[in-house]
């Protein structure tokens, strides 16, 4: 069914229902709006936009009477809802609106005279997480430090900050040159777009020893020896050095103390010890220990004797050694060897047969 309306005024707004009786009841319809127009009404675009993560807001009505979807009259009293941030972003403001400070998910505009853009500011709130992902070992042997690091958001800026010096603008690596010896504490924290800063700054502390450890062997074998069994005792400076041992040149390698060395042969030998500490500096004026094995007896000579037969009851002997410096021992007529110096020289013998007879004892001990 359709019904035609003639002779209406122009630029009036009119309203209709449909009503429907019998003798039992009456039944009314809704009510249709329409205006007449002595020309088109003149509309204007309305845009609607978004800043951020979160959900595009909706206009109502989607349009003014007589306007295409999205087209409005100046004047129009245009109601913007259902703007949800997503998880981590806030409503920080609106652009366009009567209330563009409003932090409200609703807010309304009055459209203007021209097409117009409207729309909500979304703003991260999530700070980043700040990754420190390369840094000096603790203890470090260098005066020299450098740190790279990472943000958990890309496009992140950084601030760093050394002993508690402030922090301030750094970028990855971020390099230390020339600091002191003793405890450093580095921080660094990432800044993202919407300028929140990481309230937990990666922190690496670490302690600076450029000082090496002395070294000093406690104990070590005579200068001469007859057991080719050596051993050596030595300690550092500083308390938890480890240590490395070097014999005849043969380069250093790990050791403890004591450090024994067995099987060596005849000759001059030098022992070799330093300490490196926990930083890793190594001692570089290793102490060292010069000396000579011996296990080769001397040989021992009667230089001068007496005859086989003499009257006199003074008898003397002259004897010499192989070995230089070496001392000697005597014994006459098998009652035992005690030390003795050549010449040697007996008085009062009774007369008869005699024995005599000297050995030589070199440095390192060796009896011939």
């Amino acid at each position: 069914a359709s019904i035609t309306w003639d002779s209406l005024e122009l630029d009036t707004e009119y309203e209709w229902y449909v009503e429907v009786s019998n003798s039992v009841s009456t039944t009314t319809s809704a009510t249709w709006r329409f205006t007449t127009w002595s020309s088109p009404p003149i509309c204007y675009a309305l845009s609607l936009t978004k800043s951020g993560l979160g959900s595009l807001p909706a206009a109502s009505p989607d349009n003014s009477y007589g306007c295409p979807a999205g087209e409005y009259q100046a004047g129009e009293m245009i109601t913007l809802s259902g703007a949800d941030p997503d998880p981590g972003w806030d409503i920080t403001g609106w652009k366009g609106t009567d209330d563009d400070s409003s932090l409200e998910t609703n807010n309304t505009l009055t459209m203007p005279g021209y097409p117009h853009t409207a729309g909500v500011v979304y703003t991260d709130i999530t700070p980043p997480d700040t990754t420190i992902t390369s840094a000096p070992p603790d203890p470090s042997p260098s005066a020299d430090a450098s740190f790279s690091f990472s943000s958990s958001e890309p496009g992140a800026t950084f601030e760093c900050q050394l002993d508690s010096s402030g922090f301030s603008a750094c970028e990855s690596p971020q390099t230390y040159t020339d600091l002191e010896d003793g405890e450093r504490v580095f921080q660094v924290r990432a800044l993202d777009s919407a300028g929140n800063p990481d309230p937990t700054p990666a922190s690496h502390t670490w302690t600076i020893d450029t000082t090496p450890p002395d070294t000093t062997i406690t104990s070590i074998p005579p200068e001469a020896r007859s057991n080719a069994g050596t051993g050596f005792s030595f300690s550092s400076s500083e308390p938890g050095a480890t240590f490395e041992c070097q014999l005849d040149g043969s380069g250093f390698s790990e050791c403890e103390s004591p450090q024994t060395y067995t099987g060596l042969e005849d000759g001059e030998h030098t022992f070799l010890a330093r300490a490196v500490d926990d930083a890793g500096n190594p001692d570089p004026t290793p102490d060292s220990h010069t000396w000579t094995i011996d296990t080769s007896p001397p040989d021992t000579s009667l230089t001068s004797i007496p005859p086989e037969a003499r009257s006199s009851a003074g008898t003397g002997f002259s004897f010499s050694s192989s070995e230089p410096g070496s001392r000697f021992e005597c014994q006459l007529d098998n009652l035992g060897y005690t030390g003795c110096e050549s010449p040697l020289t007996f008085n009062e013998l009774y007369y008869g047969q005699h024995s005599f007879a000297v050995r030589a004892v070199d440095r390192a001990g060796n009896i011939d």
